[in-house]
């Protein structure tokens, strides 16, 4: 969203949304969510789910907004 405010969020309309392979994902053997399933893929940077819409997005972050 602000790259030059460290601000490296995506856009609600980024053309990366939902692009990455959920293939390539690693899952949260570690649980670092805190929610008991570590078979889910690992939590984005702010420990948010990792896939919300069709795919991953590209990037540390996931879009939270369908």
């Amino acid at each position: 969203m602000d790259y030059n405010g460290g601000n490296f969020r995506l856009r609600d309309n980024s053309p990366v949304r939902n692009l990455a392979n959920p293939a390539n994902l690693v899952l949260d053997d570690f649980d670092l969510d805190d929610d008991g399933n570590t078979s889910e893929p690992l939590p984005d940077a702010d420990l948010l789910d990792r896939i919300v819409g069709s795919g991953p997005d590209l990037g540390a972050f996931e879009n939270q907004t369908v």
